[in-house]
């Protein structure tokens, strides 16, 4: 007979109501009373099992003498985190049957050398993912020539959000409740940094939401890098920066997933290398991606700590891959720098101006011209040197916008084929039949021209490049195609053709119906008025040479030249500009006047390039920056594509000589020049304001509403989605007939209401506890409910049949009875904001117990 191991008694393993298996927290207490487990130990075995991560409780050790046979311990299996293949329900200490492991925040401690392994939430990874992030977008800071301390707001603003991040989710909050409170840290930062006050006032969130309004509609309209005299994009860049961080740490932190969250990365990388067309220095890339890797390292150190000890060879010797890693990863960006430095590469795609100006580049006409405009400094880009001794060259086109999307002009479809090579030959215009004088250039481009597009003048004979450039059959402008390459410090030669084309002829041309279609379309949704205007503006005009003097002399006399204008694009913009400021440069001059003349059927197009040089010696000019400049350019049978001038003459000087009809005079700066009178009708109906033009920081603005009612839902999704995600839980556990989903939802309005569930209890003393706080007026009914809760789990999870009598109608019994007992302040926290949805670790047993509350 076995000698007793108490004092007499048998070993006290008590057993389950129905029969079941030895009650583990009774077992547990045996082992720490008779040292067999040191109360450390216990400590840190309760601790893993109320994470719910613990493993089966133990077998009974072997006994002596005449012990029951057969008692040695099964083999555990276990899983990531040291998970078992069963857990314990939560509050009970047992192992249940056919349930999966939970894996919570608090379940992923292990031990390595006597150390804890840190989890993927932890600091180290978020502020790896934080440095990370913020390297690689100080890369958008090329995006604008004046950062306006870009670099560090953004830093700041990134700090504060990942600190918040790593804050919430140390006290246990699940992803989408950190991710929202550092969504609401990103606003209160990006306010402060945009407003006029660091607190969120109503004059200063107005503000800073028409701050992004104007950095929406400059980046949609200027070229990059944006100029300073232009509305800046870095609010724009701010609160895209913020976005992409709080992407980067959601799928690198919140998530454990970082190879995914390099992809937010890359595309943020990328992005100004594709708009400026060069890279963003070694320097700056070596950092990024050398902080990527620590970031991996880090992340694949704690996802090798999950597993427990690491294994060790020799002499104890622990296998690491870090040396390994840290040698490949700092092989792969030492390629990665040197490499374009040692292969072949083509000097045209180099950008860098020689010049303080710096670089000019025109890749969109209709953006570079503005930027290029407006920018401080002049630059000089292109060296014309006349063979013949005759008046200086002006009308230098570059492209030709001769499509018109209802909110600018664009380039319209192009092809160039390899048999429109310009050096073997040059399609003839129209006006090349009529009188005129032939004129050779040589043009030197400067380095700091940078332009997809050919510089040639408005006839052109013939061009010699010796390079790839061609040549588009029906709009006749020259563009680099089959080889990458720019304009920048190219030579070549040209010939130009410059025809006497005398006014009676284009009063007597007859419309050409091959550019009827194409020439004169727009949008069908365009305002009346601007019919109405154009009709009224050219009354009386019987010819379309009328028409387009007459547009040509309203602008003349009746328009203020100024860069310094509002930003804007469209019908509004356009309804602002012809009605109401009636200021504005070139662009906006010929893409009205434009517009004017297809709304009379006339075939019309703006045309980019160079006004007029400045003289230098001799037959040589220079074009600079500021010479920059568009017209309107309409056809005529016989003649072809003819230029006029609406943009006033304080700008350019003079008008073209066959605008002016015969014995007319040259409008000029003068005021004493006045040919027609300055009144002519306006529009009774103002343009409507339909495409969200930025207004002026003390104006208003359509879109400011939208982004405030786009805030507002926001803040209220953040506020009602734990109590949607709460309701949604606890209708599945009650429709559900397992009676551990309804233990579990009882489980949830305890914490919710902050009612202590003692952890490594049996059901039944936890269900003990639990009905010290019904209600009076419902304890009795509650009672009888939880005595049938606790006796249907115990069969669940005990007897190898039977299911009891209980219901989920049994568990609302008891909700009732402590949301009764409970205050309604108490009440309304659970509902709205319940601890159960906010804390993924609920179920682990990390409530506060009686005692502690």
């Amino acid at each position: 007979m076995a000698r007793r191991r108490d004092g007499g008694g048998r070993r006290p393993h008590a057993r389950g109501a129905r029969g079941g298996r030895a009650d583990p927290a009774d077992h547990h207490r045996h082992r720490v009373a008779h040292g067999q487990l040191a109360p450390r130990d216990a400590r840190r075995r309760a601790g893993r099992r109320a994470r719910g991560c613990d493993h089966p409780p133990p077998a009974p050790p072997p006994r002596r003498a005449g012990g029951r046979p057969g008692s040695r311990r099964r083999p555990v299996e276990l899983r990531p985190h040291g998970h078992p293949a069963r857990r314990s329900a939560p509050g009970s200490g047992v192992a249940c049957r056919d349930r999966p492991p939970r894996h919570g925040p608090g379940c992923g401690l292990a031990r390595a050398g006597g150390h804890a392994v840190t989890t993927l939430r932890s600091p180290v990874v978020a502020a790896w993912a934080a440095a990370t992030t913020w390297l690689v977008l100080t890369s958008w800071s090329r995006l604008v020539e004046q950062s306006k301390g870009f670099d560090h707001r953004l830093l700041v603003a990134i700090a504060l959000v990942c600190a918040v991040g790593v804050g919430l989710r140390r006290v246990g909050l699940e992803w989408p409740f950190a991710l929202s409170g550092q969504f609401l840290t990103a606003l209160l930062v990006l306010q402060a940094q945009l407003g006029t006050s660091l607190l969120p006032t109503t004059g200063s969130t107005r503000h800073a939401l028409l701050a992004l309004v104007h950095a929406l509609d400059s980046a949609a309209q200027n070229a990059t890098p944006v100029a300073p005299k232009l509305p800046s994009i870095v609010p724009l860049l701010l609160v895209g920066g913020v976005a992409v961080h709080l992407v980067v740490d959601l799928v690198a932190v919140s998530l454990g997933r970082v190879l995914p969250a390099s992809l937010p990365l890359l595309a943020a990388w990328v992005l100004p290398v594709s708009v400026l067309g060069s890279t963003s220095g070694t320097g700056l890339f070596l950092l990024a991606a050398g902080s990527w890797l620590a970031l991996v390292a880090t992340h694949e150190h704690v996802d090798r700590g999950r597993w427990g000890q690491l294994a060790t060879h020799g002499r104890g010797a622990v296998l690491r891959s870090g040396p390994p890693t840290i040698v490949l990863g700092g092989t792969a960006l030492l390629l990665a720098a040197l490499l374009p430095g040692v292969l072949p590469h083509r000097e045209p795609y180099r950008l860098d101006g020689d010049r303080p100006g710096g670089t000019v580049r025109v890749a969109d006409p209709v953006a570079d011209l503005q930027r290029n405009l407006t920018r401080g400094t002049d630059v000089d880009l292109m060296r014309v040197t006349l063979v013949n001794d005759v008046a200086a060259p002006s009308y230098v086109r570059v492209a030709v916008l001769d499509e018109f999307d209802g909110k600018a002009w664009r380039v319209g479809p192009r092809t160039w084929p390899s048999t429109n090579a310009v050096d073997d030959g040059f399609p003839p215009a129209p006006a090349l039949r009529l009188p005129g004088q032939r004129v050779s250039w040589k043009v030197a481009v400067s380095p700091s021209f940078a332009s997809d597009w050919l510089p040639l003048p408005s006839w052109t004979m013939s061009v010699l490049t010796g390079d790839a450039w061609r040549y588009d059959s029906t709009q006749l402008d020259v563009h680099r195609a089959g080889q990458p390459g720019t304009t920048a410090g190219l030579h070549y030669a040209v010939e130009e053709y410059r025809p006497h084309i005398d006014p009676a002829l284009l009063k007597r041309a007859a419309p050409d119906p091959s550019h009827q279609a194409s020439d004169t379309a727009l949008p069908t949704t365009r305002p009346e008025w601007v019919q109405r205007l154009a009709r009224q503006v050219t009354e009386g005009a019987t010819t379309d040479y009328q028409r387009a003097v007459d547009l040509q002399e309203w602008f003349q006399h009746d328009f203020t030249y100024s860069t310094d204008t509002e930003p804007g694009s469209g019908f509004e913009a356009l309804g602002d500009f012809l009605n109401h400021s009636r200021t504005g440069y070139c662009e906006q001059f010929a893409a009205s006047m434009a517009l004017l003349a297809r709304e009379l059927d006339m075939p019309a197009r703006v045309s980019v390039g160079f006004l007029r040089p400045r003289h230098l010696t001799g037959m040589t000019y220079e074009f600079s920056a500021h010479d920059l400049h568009a017209w309107p350019e309409i056809w005529f049978s016989g003649v072809g594509w003819v230029g006029f001038e609406p943009t006033p003459t304080s700008h350019t000087g003079s008008v073209p000589a066959w605008s002016r009809p015969t014995g007319q005079p040259s409008p000029s700066a003068s005021p004493s020049t006045t040919a027609r009178p300055t009144t002519l009708p306006k529009p009774q109906t103002p343009a409507p304001r339909d495409n969200g033009a930025a207004a002026s920081p003390e104006g208003h603005d359509a879109r400011v509403p939208l982004l405030v009612c786009l805030v507002l839902v926001a803040l209220a999704a953040v506020a009602t989605t734990p109590r949607l995600v709460r309701s949604r839980r606890r209708t599945r556990r009650l429709g559900s007939s397992d009676v551990e989903d309804w233990w579990e939802e009882l489980h949830a309005t305890a914490f919710d209401l902050g009612v202590a569930w003692p952890s490594g209890r049996s059901p039944r003393a936890t269900a003990r506890s639990v009905a010290a706080h019904f209600a009076a007026e419902h304890e009795a009914d509650a009672r009888e409910a939880l005595d049938r809760i606790v006796d249907a789990l115990e069969l669940h999870r005990y007897a190898p049949t039977g299911t009891g009598t209980a219901t989920s109608a049994d568990v609302t019994t008891c909700v009732l009875a402590l949301r009764a007992a409970a205050g309604a302040r108490v009440v309304r926290r659970a509902t709205w904001w319940p601890r159960s949805v906010l804390r993924g670790q609920w179920g682990a047993g990390r409530l506060r117990s009686a005692e502690s509350a």
